[in-house]
């Protein structure tokens, strides 16, 4: 029994030893993020701190390492090679000549999530001695390192200093790494040929080009249109009933310097959705976000649009688009495609963005008599409307809000009824329906299935759906449907 513990032993100590040591430096990464800085957005930098100078955590110098602001993430996708990664993690002493002189302290949330699950979370402080952290990668597919915002926005400079992999086999860690880097640019800049048109008979298909997309298809009946375009994200940007004007918001015409760089601020217009849990996915992958999908037609009035792979998230997005033949409806599901080698959580957030400038009202469900969680509103003080005898309470978008510097509210909560209601100042109303069930309510932990968000650009008509632990090649999905009506006094 001696011998055998003995025998063991020797085994793990060379296998410890045999384990191949890898900078952070020479390994490339499968995604990163742009961050807020100074000098305007950047990515991660190595070996030096963001002003140029060697890395400092706690009055503790330091020769190598990755260095960034809040905003942080960088990604490694590993396919199982990597034994352990470890790093000396701290806020960067170093002030820039144009902080706040009477901001003297910052703090930054640190996560490591391994497989899309958080695996670490803590905090560390300006000032304060670096934390080590040895993180077990045996058997993983993916490692992300962030630096979330606390307080201190201006200082708040992660360091992960002496950072570094322990691999299986070098050769064999590398190879793989520059061939996820090369994967995740392949569908990043992909290009789909689009096809010609079908003939319908009951509804009218055309392909157009809209604003700066040449691949767009107009879908129309004798109530209402809607334009698709599948090389701007798969996304929704008119819908309008006839000789109305399109309710959606549009945004800027994108520049193609930043549309495909993770971190920018794009503001796009239309519908789009993001994945949940929230925590476990940062911000949105311009892939899936912005990327060119692939269009086909199943049936009459009906597109399906397909993403790209998205090796950060493990996922994939499709959206089946129906318009209805007799009326101003259109069905949406989405799907959220599970394409990683391992199970993990994946939900549907799906969102609308009307033109706030044409807006009149919305109209918000109100909160269940037993609710699963109470609502959440910001600010907490913003008044509404009750409506008598009906399921909505109203908010309205007037003179007294927009002129406010920071104009806007959100609110959220479990509703009485499935719908959510916008009236245009042309008095149409757009309605959402949303297949929402008290079922799912556990699975629903850090979010509400009706969500209004009001800024003076646009109207975010969001709905959550629940969570589930997708296996490899599985997908959950999320129905909405959308109508346009002319207001005869009705909600």
């Amino acid at each position: 029994m001696i011998k055998l513990a003995i025998i063991l032993a020797c085994s793990a100590v060379l296998s410890l030893s045999a384990a191949d040591k890898i900078n952070i430096d020479s390994v490339p990464w499968t995604d990163a993020c742009y961050f807020w800085s100074m000098e305007g957005k950047r990515l991660p930098v190595f070996n030096k701190n963001l002003m140029g100078n060697k890395l400092s955590i706690g009055g503790v110098k330091y020769d190598r390492g990755i260095a960034g602001h809040t905003g942080f993430s960088v990604v490694y996708n590993l396919s199982g090679e990597a034994l352990s990664f470890s790093a000396i993690v701290g806020v960067d002493d170093e002030a820039h000549p144009r902080d706040p002189k009477d901001m003297n302290s910052a703090s930054v949330e640190v996560q490591i999530l391994l497989d899309r699950k958080m695996a670490k979370r803590f905090t560390v402080n300006l000032g304060a001695k670096g934390i080590p952290i040895k993180v077990d990668l045996r058997g993983k597919q993916q490692i992300e390192l962030r630096g979330s915002y606390k307080t201190g926005f201006h200082k708040q400079r992660i360091d992960f200093a002496n950072a570094y992999f322990e691999v299986k086999d070098r050769k064999a860690f590398l190879q793989s790494a520059f061939a996820w880097q090369k994967n995740v640019k392949a569908q990043l800049f992909r290009k789909v040929n689009y096809p010609v048109v079908p003939k319908w008979k009951n509804i009218k298909i055309k392909k157009v080009k809209y604003r700066k997309w040449t691949n767009a298809y107009e879908l129309s009946n004798n109530k209402c249109s809607l334009i698709v375009v599948p090389e701007y994200g798969g996304r929704i940007l008119k819908f309008a009933l006839h000789n109305k004007e399109n309710i959606l918001f549009q945004g800027k015409n994108p520049t193609e310097k930043n549309l495909y760089k993770r971190g920018m601020a794009i503001n796009g217009g239309g519908n789009f959705s993001r994945p949940q849990p929230r925590n476990y996915f940062g911000s949105s992958d311009p892939i899936l976000a912005y990327g060119q999908y692939s269009i086909v037609f199943p049936a009459e009035g009906e597109v399906v649009m397909t993403s790209a792979k998205s090796h950060y998230f493990g996922l994939q997005y499709i959206y089946h688009v129906k318009l209805h033949s007799d009326s101003a409806k259109v069905s949406i599901v989405t799907s959220h495609k599970n394409i990683s080698s391992y199970p993990h959580n994946v939900g549907v957030w799906s969102l609308c963005r009307i033109a706030t400038s044409k807006a009149a009202a919305i109209l918000m469900p109100k909160e269940t008599k037993h609710p699963y969680r109470k609502f959440k509103l910001t600010p907490a003080l913003t008044a509404f409307e009750e409506e008598k005898n009906s399921p909505f309470d109203k908010f309205t978008i007037n003179s007294k809000f927009l002129a406010k510097k920071r104009a806007s509210i959100e609110w959220q909560n479990f509703p009485v009824v499935n719908k959510m209601k916008v009236i245009m100042k042309d008095k149409t109303i757009f309605t959402k329906t949303f297949d929402y069930k008290t079922s799912t309510n556990a699975y629903m932990p850090e979010f509400y299935p009706a969500h209004f968000y009001v800024c003076k650009m646009f109207i975010e008509v969001e709905t959550h759906g629940p969570t589930k632990i997708l296996n490899p090649s599985n997908a959950i999905s999320w129905r909405e449907d959308w109508t346009l009506k002319k207001n005869k006094g009705i909600l």
